[in-house]
């Protein structure tokens, strides 16, 4: 299966929790959104797949070391 496009602004890799974050809420928005629709064949299960990313890569950056030290927290 292919993978999904990036959406405008997203990077392939970031190393910004922020950006992690941000991009978790997105595909999650969207991802609730074409769970209630009738998408193209494989569009869902390719967001899926974006939003799993996502999820892991927010949660190694809030695992990482911060620069004094600390482990970085998520708000919650």
């Amino acid at each position: 299966m292919p993978e999904a496009p990036l959406l405008p602004g997203e990077t392939a890799r970031s190393d910004l929790r922020d950006d992690a974050e941000h991009w978790t809420a997105v595909y999650e928005e969207l991802v609730g959104i074409l769970r209630t629709a009738v998408p193209p064949e494989g569009m869902l299960q390719r967001y899926e797949l974006r939003l799993d990313y996502w999820r892991r890569r927010r949660d190694e950056l809030s695992a990482a070391p911060r620069p004094n030290g600390h482990p970085s927290q998520v708000d919650a």
